[in-house]
């Protein structure tokens, strides 16, 4: 059995750029945190909480087609959701109710959205 260590996981990756400095005096902490700012620094934040404004915003269920199930849709809301917490834009319980009620199209669920 092998174990990799954290150089050899980003010697020849887009993580290389970002140790060098650190590797050269032994310095592995440094090393983390350049990485982590990098790669979950606020260009990283920024895209995700906007890719799951996005896609909350385009998520729309108009019946069961095949591959994209109700449950799928609830799956995708849900993660957007958690993404948005994660990075402390969490949206209030009444809101994601209505959003989702306002994403539901499929006549099929009318008497249960107006249920809701």
């Amino acid at each position: 059995m092998h174990l990799w260590s954290d150089q050899e996981l980003v010697l020849e990756g887009p993580g290389h750029t970002y140790i060098m400095r650190h590797y050269a005096i032994a310095d592995g902490r440094g090393a983390w945190l350049a990485l982590k700012a990098h790669f979950e620094g606020d260009g990283f934040r920024n895209r995700n909480i906007e890719e799951a404004y996005s896609m909350l915003e385009s998520l729309m269920y108009e019946g069961e087609i095949k591959g994209f199930m109700f449950k799928k849709f609830i799956q995708h809301h849900m993660e957007c959701y958690l993404e948005l917490a994660r990075f402390n834009k969490p949206v209030l319980e009444n809101k994601k109710v209505h959003d989702l009620l306002n994403c539901i199209k499929s006549p099929e669920l009318l008497a249960a959205k107006q249920q809701v």
